[in-house]
């Protein structure tokens, strides 16, 4: 059976199409899920322009940095990290988070 060449030109064109979906949905469902949290100071304002560092041991792992709001997004793998948040050279806190298996982080909230 012989098609057409625009025929099989589509025929080719909606394989690789297909393909190339499928590849995308497989990468983004081994995505890890998103991690949020918020700095604030201990009057509950918000602190943009911190730096978060997740870290395992003496190693960075993820990072982020907090906006307006106080707000960070991550997304770390599941796990246990100690967080460090800094504003330029000055570490203002180190504690010990956990990030769960659909990326909830405990505690989400940070004071400093």
């Amino acid at each position: 059976m012989s098609f057409p060449p625009t025929k099989r030109f589509t025929s080719r064109r909606g394989a690789a199409i297909l393909s190339l979906g499928l590849l995308f949905l497989s990468i983004l469902g081994q995505a890890q899920p998103q991690a949020s949290g918020r700095i604030i100071n201990r009057d509950g304002a918000p602190q943009p322009g911190c730096q978060i560092e997740f870290r395992v041991g003496n190693a960075r792992r993820y990072g982020a940095a907090s906006n307006n709001d106080g707000r960070f997004y991550v997304k770390p793998a599941p796990g246990k990290y100690t967080v460090r948040v800094t504003r330029g050279q000055q570490v203002l806190i180190q504690l010990d988070v956990t990030v769960d298996s659909q990326g909830g982080l405990h505690p989400s909230t940070i004071v400093i």
